[in-house]
């Protein structure tokens, strides 16, 4: 099980953490994410892309028209004061095949202490569309904020478990999800 408890000082995207003063940043990198035990895919691993510098990236593959799900655990900021979250996802895009489609992430979240039970939580959800313009390929992608989500009865002195899987969407090429900034407001 993941457990994350803090933001670095830079974010890959390399904005420093430029937020509104209401909002407490966390990056949880793919390779913290656990994949849910009914699944069968594998841990995020490293992957090289077409760019040419040999570079790897530690990433989690997303099929087109699967529903896999991953799991991770974190614990809020001591001075986050309400119930809300938003998120904001990195990935990448490899291979485009014809016109470019959507992209949707759905973020469930829970309280920790509701239940253990994996396989039958009933997570609340938001889910976050980016639509892929036309651009060289490989694509890194960071899409806007997610609206707002509910964490019921969550307070900052107890863990909350995440579960993100990719939507219904329109883009037919596998995309590698990279990390998130989960925002607590």
């Amino acid at each position: 099980m993941a457990f994350g408890n803090g933001a670095p000082r830079g974010w890959p995207d390399g904005s420093g953490g430029d937020l509104d003063a209401d909002q407490i940043p966390q990056w949880i990198a793919a390779g913290a994410w656990e994949p849910l035990s009914t699944n069968t895919v594998t841990a995020a691993a490293p992957k090289e892309f077409t760019t040419g510098d040999d570079a790897a990236i530690t990433c989690i593959e997303y099929d087109f028209g699967t529903s896999d799900s991953w799991f991770f655990v974190t614990v809020p900021p001591v001075n986050w004061t309400g119930s809300k979250i938003k998120f904001i996802s990195h990935y990448i895009v490899e291979d485009e095949i014809g016109t470019p489609g959507t992209v949707i992430w759905q973020l469930g979240a829970d309280r920790y202490t509701n239940n253990f039970d994996l396989d039958t939580i009933s997570f609340s959800t938001v889910n976050l569309t980016d639509t892929l313009p036309d651009a060289n390929i490989p694509k890194y992608r960071i899409t806007a904020e997610s609206s707002e989500l509910t964490v019921t009865g969550a307070t900052a002195t107890e863990a909350i478990q995440l579960r993100l899987k990719r939507g219904t969407d329109t883009e037919s090429d596998p995309v590698y999800f990279v990390g998130l900034k989960l925002l607590f407001v």
